[in-house]
């Protein structure tokens, strides 16, 4: 009986300092400020130390995290001691992105868990709505100082008050109203092009009637000088 015990304790002891180097990878997304769940699988390791290590986890300064230790930081490791090892991972960087391994102390050889971890903004949180600017004017009404019986002198209280008011700049005129402008600047341009039309009429007509009495008067006095001309 004590012959099988030690048997059966040396295959365990055996598997548990082997077992595989690496398994497959595990591919974990997730969000900007959010955080993220990593479960690590293991075999004939139920008492052995495990850990979570950044890549390449070749020295203890690539370890994040490790069961035997008090968590720090956004790093936490919880082992079942049932073939899983939960970490988690809070308020996710982008720059947390990249390849992760979960390890497992062994005797001989320690055994990893690839994990490829993805941080990403949440889109949901990418819709961002656009107000009106403001400007701040600040008013302020008299001082009272209250002094309290008993007391010489107390703090002046101030009541201030601040009221937004639109800026010139942000002010924007509607359709209609632009329109309207428009409308205005075209009839004072009809009506000047129409005075301008007008005048150079008159002045025209002017011109002619000043050319027509001209001719009028020149052919009276040849008319007058051929008279003349007759009675000698």
């Amino acid at each position: 009986m004590k012959m099988k015990t030690f048997h059966v304790l040396w295959i365990w002891i055996f598997l548990s300092g082997f077992g595989d180097s690496a398994t497959d990878g595990t591919d974990i997304h997730g969000y900007f400020g959010k955080g993220a769940t990593i479960i690590c699988s293991y075999s004939w390791a139920s008492t052995n130390k495990k850990y979570f290590c950044r890549d390449p986890c070749k020295d203890s300064k690539d370890i994040l995290v490790k069961s035997d230790q008090s968590p720090t930081g956004r790093y936490t490791l919880k082992d079942s001691g049932e073939g899983t090892f939960t970490v988690n991972i809070t308020d996710l960087q982008e720059s947390d992105s990249g390849i992760y391994w979960c390890g497992v102390d062994r005797s001989v050889k320690d055994t990893y868990q690839k994990v490829i971890l993805t941080v990403s903004k949440d889109p949901s949180e990418s819709i961002t709505t656009s107000t009106q600017p403001y400007k701040d004017i600040q008013t302020s009404t008299d001082s009272h100082t209250i002094t309290p019986a008993g007391h010489s002198e107390s703090p002046s209280v101030t009541a201030s008050k601040t009221t937004r008011y639109p800026s010139p700049d942000d002010i924007t005129l509607s359709p209609s109203i632009t329109a309207s402008v428009n409308t205005t600047v075209y009839i004072l341009y009809a009506v000047g092009g129409l005075l301008i039309a007008v005048i150079i009429f008159a002045v025209g007509l002017v011109t002619v009637h000043q050319y027509r009495k001209k001719n009028q008067d020149i052919r009276k006095l040849d008319r007058l000088h051929a008279a003349q001309s007759k009675q000698r």
